[in-house]
C-alpha cells in the first residue's frame, strides 16, 4: 500500500475511534485531515457530516453531506444523513425530499423507510408514516425501532417523535 493509503486508513480509524468516544473536536480534525489528504472521497464527507451531526451542528452537517452529494449525486447514505439532519433542524420539506431520494435509489433499506416515516409522523401526515414504519418492519422484522412504533395501542399522532 501507498504512504497515503495507510496514512488515510490510519486517519479513518483514529476519526471512527474519537467519534465512537464522543471527542467530536479530535474526530472533527482526524476526518478534516482525512479530506485533505483525498478531498474526492465522498464517505470522508459523510463521516464528517455524521460528526458534525452527532455534535448537533446541523448546519455543517448539511455542508459536509452536499459537499459528497457534489462527488456522487446518488450516494444512498449521504442522502439519507442528509434527510434525518434537516428533519432534526425542523426542515421537514427538504429531509422528505433526501429520504425520497434515498429510497428511490435503495428501496430495500428499512432504515430509510423508518426515517421517512418519522418525518411524516412529524408533520403529521400519519397514514404515510404508518405505511413507511410497516415497510421498515418488512424489510427488517427485527428492527426494534419499527417495531416499538407499530407495535404500541397508543395512536401514532399521539407518540413523541425520536430524534
Amino acid at each position: 500500500p501507498s504512504d497515503l493509503a495507510m496514512k488515510s486508513d490510519e486517519l479513518l480509524s483514529r476519526a471512527q475511534q474519537a467519534l465512537a468516544f464522543g471527542d467530536f473536536p479530535l474526530a472533527e480534525r482526524f476526518t478534516t485531515k482525512l479530506i485533505e489528504a483525498v478531498p474526492d472521497h465522498a464517505p470522508f464527507h459523510i463521516l464528517l457530516g455524521n460528526v458534525f451531526a452527532k455534535s448537533l451542528d446541523f448546519d455543517q452537517a448539511i455542508e459536509a453531506y452536499k459537499e459528497a452529494l457534489q462527488l456522487n449525486p446518488e450516494h444512498m447514505e449521504a442522502l439519507n444523513n442528509l434527510g434525518v439532519v434537516y428533519r432534526q433542524s425542523g426542515n421537514y420539506l427538504d429531509a422528505e425530499d433526501s429520504c425520497k431520494q434515498a429510497v428511490a435509489l435503495s428501496p430495500d433499506k428499512a432504515e430509510i423507510h423508518y426515517n421517512l416515516g418519522n418525518i411524516y409522523k412529524k408533520t403529521g401526515e400519519i397514514d404515510k408514516a404508518e405505511t413507511s414504519f410497516n415497510r421498515a418492519l418488512e424489510l427488517d422484522p427485527g428492527d426494534r425501532k419499527s417495531t416499538r412504533l407499530n407495535s404500541s395501542h397508543i395512536p401514532l399522532s399521539r407518540m413523541p417523535s425520536s430524534a
